[in-house]
């Protein structure tokens, strides 16, 4: 349980520390300390992923691809919390918002289930764009239906359906 609250309250730290950096009227040099402090909460929750991974490099080193950070609040954080309050309700698993990390690049959000052994990296997905992709790859990826998923959505709709594709890939 100790694991969860400090995952938790590593997202509201990361959480305040981003805004107080989106504040333009900052000197820089508090600016550089705010970051610092952001930073360490990130640790805290890379140091989370070490503890659900054994500590086994060889496989920490697989899940971080480099990828720059986007700030948490641009990453569907209402959906992505309420997910993660749901899954770690059960006392045998854990999960950790992936982009409050430093150190994992998979999907939204790593779960591991103690009892099971089970290690699932798990996408959130909200909005009528993702809903619609979703169904239209449930349903088949027939060029016809692909086709017609992107005479709807047009070019951006078929940008995020080939990000939803390779984060599927990934997982």
């Amino acid at each position: 349980k100790t694991y969860k609250e400090l995952h938790y309250l590593s997202i509201t730290h990361q959480f305040a520390l981003e805004k107080l950096l989106a504040k333009a009227d900052l000197p820089k040099a508090a600016k550089v300390d705010i970051q610092y402090l952001r930073l360490l909460w990130e640790r805290i929750n890379d140091t989370i992923v070490w503890q659900m991974f054994c500590q086994q490099r060889y496989l920490i080193k697989r899940l971080c691809m480099r990828q720059p950070r986007r700030p948490l609040a641009a990453c569907n954080p209402s959906n992505v919390i309420s997910v993660l309050k749901q899954i770690n309700s059960d006392p045998c698993k854990i999960a950790v918002w992936t982009d409050a990390t430093g150190i994992v690049d998979i999907g939204d959000i790593l779960c591991r289930d103690y009892k099971t052994g089970e290690v699932l990296f798990l996408e959130v997905k909200d909005g009528e764009v993702n809903d619609d992709i979703l169904r239209t790859l449930k349903t088949s990826a027939c060029p016809w239906t692909v086709q017609d998923f992107l005479n709807r959505r047009g070019k951006k709709g078929g940008e995020q359906m080939m990000r939803v594709i390779k984060q599927m890939k990934l997982n």
